[in-house]
């Protein structure tokens, strides 16, 4: 029965991922993996280190590979006004089990990104009323404070 309820998550996740997408037409979006790499560090030059990433060990003799934005939410880049940056529209995509600890790994994560971004926007995606209360201040924090500093308070 567990399987059944997961699964339900998983579409429902996929459906509001594709509605949120829809609903930003005027957008950039920044689709795959690459698209995203190549926005970030040839588009607003941040080198590669500062980006989320996830290592995975491959088999006896082969060498561990680096991915990036393992996530696959979605990411949307607004065209600049002239003489500024291009802003960032990143996101979460919350499942509806109403855990907060899963957001807040999601941004610890995406902390050294943000810290080189002069300005960007941030989408929490529910398909539910989930509490965002715990989450926006943690947002607020990593923004205002060290973005080292405990976010899981």
């Amino acid at each position: 029965m567990l399987g059944f309820k997961i699964l339900g998550f998983r579409i429902r996740t996929r459906l509001v991922c594709l509605i949120s997408s829809s609903l930003i037409l005027k957008a950039e979006y920044l689709e795959t993996e690459q698209d995203k790499v190549t926005f970030f560090c040839e588009k607003l030059g941040v080198r590669r280190k500062f980006l989320p990433g996830k290592v995975y060990e491959g088999g006896p003799g082969s060498r561990p590979t680096i991915r990036y934005f393992v996530d696959k939410f979605p990411l949307f880049v607004a065209a600049p006004l002239p003489g500024t940056p291009p802003v960032v529209t990143l996101s979460y995509v919350d499942s509806g089990l109403g855990s907060m600890a899963a957001f807040l790994t999601h941004l610890a994560a995406y902390q050294s990104l943000l810290r080189q971004l002069q300005a960007f926007r941030f989408l929490y995606i529910s398909p539910t009323d989930a509490p965002i209360c715990e989450g926006n201040g943690a947002l607020q924090l990593g923004r205002e404070a060290p973005l080292e500093s405990d976010m899981s308070m």
